[in-house]
């Protein structure tokens, strides 16, 4: 199973996202989950207006316990929700040594299709 979170003030079940899982799930044999955010999509409290919950504390305790991870983090170098401090900070904090960290120049729901791919590439070696 492959889990599939998003960004921004999205749903789940917008086009874009339904569009990717799919093409994860095509493309690497895997089930995909895609999961709404917290505060986002059927997860956001009615009356709530779009903002962006303490992400960087939420993160970082998980991410510290993960165990055996192999991680492949993709972000953006205009990124206004996780800066590329803000990607280093949660990076460092993974165990272990298979993990990587790339970024593309553009804004948070800037995804060219080179990371798709990339990412795409790294999930079929390692499943």
């Amino acid at each position: 199973m492959l889990p599939f979170g998003h960004g921004g003030a999205h749903s789940k079940d917008s086009t874009r996202f339904v569009r990717l899982s799919r093409t994860y799930a095509d493309r690497t044999g895997l089930a995909v989950v895609c999961i709404d955010a917290v505060d986002h999509g059927e997860r956001k409290p009615e009356g709530l207006s779009a903002g962006l919950p303490p992400v960087r504390s939420m993160l970082l305790g998980p991410a510290s316990k993960l165990d055996h991870p192999q991680v492949l983090m993709l972000n953006m170098t205009n990124d206004e929700v996780f800066s590329i401090e803000d990607a280093h900070v949660f990076f460092d904090v993974i165990p272990g040594r298979k993990k990587r960290l790339v970024f593309w120049e553009g804004d948070h729901d800037e995804w060219p299709a080179e990371a798709i791919e990339h990412s795409i590439a790294l999930i079929n070696e390692y499943t």
